[in-house]
């Protein structure tokens, strides 16, 4: 009866389009390089990443993006992107190399990123009977002739900590249906626009990211407001919700089944006034490692989120002010010893309580040596002056800098950090550097 009265109520009113849809990865939150060029490298591997999409129409409706990216350098990288979206008798292809830069800022985490890619499209309508071909709107002069033109797009994005704030240009296909006099006519074309995007990552527990993102696409002729949100724990697993406003939901997914591969699904529901059928997405995504090589995950945690070398300031804070109370209390005993012998009383003696020793070594204090370990050495110094003046420099609220010898007549090393184990030392090594400060930080190793 329901579909009685539509077929009725078009024959009264001409035609009318009761489906639209923009053709976008419905994963690019999990995997933004596929569509925004600026993207590319960000995981600093040789990656290959393919997305199919299958639509539950009745004709045939398949979307493929494949991805190949290598990073060369820690701001340069490149990529290799093809794309094709057939819509039952319409078929679009394009091929685009990418180059991507990214332009420091200070600090590791604060930069800008730059995506360029280039290439070629190919647009082609197979032949179909007159009555599917809506009047005036062949696609190309002659239904079985292929074009190639130039096509391309672009990137941007700036990232401070957690914020990042960018947009892209690209060209996407957009596919329309209509009934008329009783025939279902395929509209089909390819419209330039931009989006522009706005995320937050938030760290909520040690291994789990919020990242809520607000985003502007403008390709139909009516924009799209989207509103996300991605979970992400350990780099492991991550999730992501869409929503766009009178269009669509789109909830997706990713696992990393192995420590190379993940595996991910999406879903796309049409909303409000579109009223296209739904979309289901499938991906893979390898990256490539060396043999012998373990994925670095906390300095991944430690980029992503800029609260890593935040929480280690606040430790060495901590301690800080640990050490001063101590002082603060030592300095208190003994004027009340001095103020007893002054009155002249009698003080029993009393053996002093032997406090534990340090986990991590430091410099003993009668002779100024280091002890063994392993020390984040930021300065080495001729002389106590200068290593006192370039102690002096440096922020005692955030920093603890001590300094030691390792051996007499030796230069002064001026350390912010230290452990008694290699791998530990090495891993703080790592974070400290991310400080613009300690760039030039190394570790030393003293034996004795």
């Amino acid at each position: 009866m329901r579909s009685t009265l539509l077929l009725l109520f078009c024959l009264l009113f001409g035609t009318f389009i009761y489906a639209q849809r923009l053709v976008v990865p419905d994963q690019e939150l999990l995997y933004p390089f596929l569509i925004d060029p600026s993207f590319i490298g960000e995981g600093q591997r040789v990656q290959l990443t393919g997305l199919l999409q299958l639509s539950d129409s009745e004709f045939q409706h398949t979307t493929k993006w494949l991805n190949a990216q290598v990073a060369l350098y820690d701001n340069v990288a490149f990529g290799l992107d093809y794309f094709n979206d057939s819509f039952d008798f319409y078929d679009y292809s394009n091929v685009l190399f990418t180059a991507a830069f990214k332009i420091g800022l200070g600090d590791n985490n604060h930069h800008i990123k730059l995506g360029l890619s280039g290439g070629g499209e190919s647009r082609k309508q197979d032949s179909r009977p007159l009555n599917r071909i809506p009047p005036g709107q062949t696609y190309v002069l002659d239904v079985t002739q292929n074009n190639i033109e130039f096509a391309y797009k672009a990137g941007i994005h700036y990232t401070n900590g957690n914020f990042t704030l960018g947009g892209y240009y690209n060209r996407l296909p957009i596919e329309n249906s209509t009934l008329e006099n009783q025939n279902e006519l395929l509209h089909y074309g390819v419209e330039n626009g931009y989006t522009g995007y706005v995320l937050y990552n938030y760290r909520v527990a040690d291994k789990v990211r919020v990242t809520p993102v607000v985003r502007y696409l403008a390709y139909l002729e009516d924009a799209i407001y989207e509103g996300a949100v991605k979970v992400n724990y350990a780099d492991k697993v991550e999730a992501s919700i869409s929503y766009r406003n009178d269009y669509s939901i789109n909830p997706a997914v990713r696992v990393r089944v192995i420590k190379a591969l993940d595996i991910g699904y999406s879903y796309e529901k049409a909303l409000g006034s579109t009223g296209f059928q739904d979309v289901h997405g499938i991906s893979a995504s390898y990256k490539f490692f060396k043999a012998d090589e373990e994925e670095p995950e906390w300095l991944r945690n430690a980029k992503d989120n800029i609260e890593e070398v935040s929480q280690l300031k606040k430790e060495k804070r901590k301690e800080e002010k640990l050490k001063k109370k101590e002082a603060r209390e030592a300095a208190k005993q003994t004027e009340a010893v001095s103020a007893e012998e002054d009155i002249g009383e009698q003080i029993p003696v009393v053996e002093a309580e032997k406090t534990a020793p340090l986990k991590k070594p430091e410099t003993i204090a009668e002779t100024g040596m280091l002890e063994k370990g392993f020390y984040i050495v930021v300065g080495s110094f001729a002389t106590d002056a200068q290593a006192e003046a370039y102690m002096k420099q440096l922020d005692t609220s955030v920093y603890f800098p001590r300094m030691g010898k390792t051996e007499v007549g030796g230069p002064l090393h001026v350390y912010i950090d230290s452990d008694s184990d290699k791998e530990e030392g090495a891993k703080r090594l790592r974070a400290h550097k991310l400080d613009k400060n300690f760039k030039e930080a190394r570790l030393l190793e003293v034996k004795q």
